[in-house]
């Protein structure tokens, strides 16, 4: 068999056994082929069908990277979360004459699947759980089968896959968990099951299942636990079970359709309740709960918002029960055993999606807006942020700086325009310029020189000062030439002594001479961000130079003489001020900084500073 021709996709079961076929033997393969399944092919066919599974987990995966569609799109492009939706069978074979609710999102469904064992596979659950959509009720009479849709607990693509027949397995924790001693305290919508301190005890996870009271004055009666509170160590109780109260009616004749989940109205109280279910077998059941109030046979129930209409013949399950202190038998009845409940899946799953487009949004911090569809969101994040670069933040700084006409200098540390050196000790040409050990103190000496001093000197005047010559090098905009500008001479650096106005000073290698006519201290302009860093700061570190700003100067006038006027608090026409402070500056140089911290990259450093001379 020819080998597949290369294609986009992933590849299928039988793709992949006509590669196998074609990377061995034919005396190996075609006997396997020839003889089929049960003969050892199913070796082979059961890897294919696991490989197809993979290629096609890579190929979603992948393809869901993207954000937009592109032409050779094999799959969907990233999309948002979904649960995956599937239709649920339920049938029971136990206790027909009660009335059973499965309550939406408490009760969960799992799937089961039978895994490898030496002789015989056993059965595992996987941890795909799906819950009901919406209340299912039997009524009394009702073997089912009810077909009810379900969502899975979780998005995600894996929730599509339980093949039909494995979600079947009843999720209940604690069942047939009992006790004694508890107490019946009845409400007005619903009742509390009040648990002695010592197990059993219920807990949250409880919640949607039913409890059977097996003595006292309301043994026999069945209730499904709609709330839980905890243990009251001033009270004290075990746990508290919050009960349905629910009844259960024969009515006739209906007139309407009632609309389950409907309030409903009850006598001429009127008493106000809950529909759960209407029909059953005989068309005739009736299931309430949250009953606030009594009710009695040939009472009329009128839907509240269907309008429908029907009158009491039997209650075959008052909503009440007992007050009891401390004699209430409990026990927690199980789905399986004592209702003999089934539940299974005719179809796969469907519909499961894992949200890779909010992973995406995520990762450049773009979060969905409420409501936002997938094709908006994916054109808001497909733009990518101005964020990280040098570039960026240059951009930044200069959009919040345009209206007043100013930009920012962006200094990064060791940058090839010299911006920002950083510290380096000393070094030797050709670039001596760039060398130099915690001696930037410097005399600027300015007169008639004679000869040329080199970078070696050690100058020395009559007068006894000494010092090491300094020069000035022009800046290169980008890697150094191989000729080095001529440097100029400008003063020494490391002084010892003073250095006086017309005191001759000596080079010591070079034998120049310069008699001053200036002298004068000062940082040189070139070693400005010659600054000390640490490790990290010299990896990760840049400084954001923004203008001198006095905008908003304000204050309150004080005193000053000018034009006789010396009266306190009242200065005219504002020539002095009390506590001024340029407060649109402050708030211009904190937006930036705002500003800027929000589009560096993570982990990196900064700092603000004022740039008096410019960007050099």
């Amino acid at each position: 068999m020819p080998l597949p021709v290369p294609k986009l996709g992933p590849y299928t079961l039988q793709e992949l056994l006509a590669l196998w076929q074609n990377v061995v033997d034919p005396l190996y393969a075609q006997p396997l082929i020839e003889r089929g399944e049960g003969f050892g092919l199913e070796v082979f066919t059961q890897q294919m069908a696991q490989l197809e599974r993979v290629s096609l987990a890579i190929d979603r995966t992948l393809q869901a990277m993207f954000i937009l569609p592109w032409s050779g799109q094999t799959d969907q492009p990233g999309r948002g979360g979904a649960q995956a939706t599937v239709e649920l069978t339920f049938e029971r074979t136990a206790r027909f004459a009660t009335a059973i609710t499965l309550a939406a999102g408490d009760v969960f469904y799992e799937e089961e699947t039978t895994d490898y064992a030496d002789v015989v596979g056993i059965e595992v659950q996987t941890g795909r759980r799906y819950a009901l959509l919406a209340p299912a009720t039997f009524l009394p009479g009702e073997r089912g089968p009810l077909l009810e849709d379900a969502f899975a607990e979780k998005q995600g693509d894996g929730y599509n896959n339980p093949f039909p027949g494995t979600i079947k397995q009843f999720v209940q924790p604690g069942s047939g968990l009992s006790n004694v001693r508890a107490s019946v305290v009845p409400g007005p919508t619903t009742h509390r099951l009040v648990l002695a301190v010592q197990p059993d005890v219920l807990t949250p996870q409880h919640l949607g299942q039913y409890v059977e009271l097996l003595a006292g004055a309301n043994a026999g009666q069945v209730r499904r636990v709609v709330a839980y509170e905890r243990p009251d160590p001033t009270a004290p109780h075990g746990g508290v079970g919050v009960l349905a109260k629910t009844g259960v009616l024969q009515v006739s004749p209906i007139i309407g359709t009632f609309q389950p989940g409907e309030e409903v109205s009850i006598g001429a109280g009127p008493t106000p309740a809950l529909l759960v279910a209407v029909g059953g077998v005989s068309g005739d059941r009736m299931v309430i709960e949250n009953v606030d109030g009594p009710i009695l046979v040939l009472d009329a129930v009128i839907g509240v918002l269907s309008g429908a209409f029907t009158t009491i013949t039997v209650i075959d399950q008052s909503p009440e029960l007992v007050t009891e202190a401390g004699t209430a038998a409990w026990k927690v009845l199980d789905w399986e055993v004592d209702f003999g409940l089934s539940v299974t899946n005719v179809l796969s799953p469907a519909g499961g999606l894992a949200p890779m487009l909010d992973e995406l949004g995520s990762e450049r911090g773009i979060g969905r807006a409420p409501g936002e569809g997938d094709d908006l969101y994916r054109e808001r994040i497909a733009k990518l942020p101005d964020v990280v670069s040098p570039n960026a933040v240059r951009r930044t700084g200069n959009r919040l700086l345009a209206p007043i006409g100013a930009t920012v200098c962006l200094r990064e540390v060791g940058e090839v325009d010299r911006l920002f050196p950083g510290f380096f000790l000393d070094v030797s040409e050709p670039a001596p310029q760039y060398g130099y050990a915690f001696d930037l103190d410097l005399v600027t000496l300015v007169g008639f020189i004679g000869g040329q001093f080199v970078a070696s000197d050690r100058v020395t005047a009559l007068g006894g000062a000494t010092g090491r010559a300094s020069f000035t090098y022009p800046a290169p905009a980008g890697p150094l030439p191989a000729d080095m500008p001529v440097p100029v001479f400008d003063g020494v650096v490391a002084p010892e002594g003073v250095f006086a106005v017309g005191d001759p000073a000596f080079g010591s290698n070079s034998g120049a001479v310069i008699v001053p006519a200036i002298v004068g201290p000062g940082l040189k302009f070139s070693d400005r961000f010659k600054l000390v860093m640490d490790y990290t700061e010299f990896r990760a570190f840049f400084l954001l130079g923004a203008p001198p700003l006095g905008l908003g100067e304000f204050g309150y006038p004080y005193d000053t003489p000018a034009g006789g006027l010396i009266n306190a608090y009242d200065s005219s026409p504002f020539l002095t001020f009390y506590d001024g402070f340029p407060v649109t500056a402050a708030v211009i140089y904190r937006s930036l900084w705002q500003a800027v911290d929000k589009v560096r990259a993570g982990g990196v450093g900064f700092d603000l500073y004022v740039e008096a001379i410019g960007c050099v």
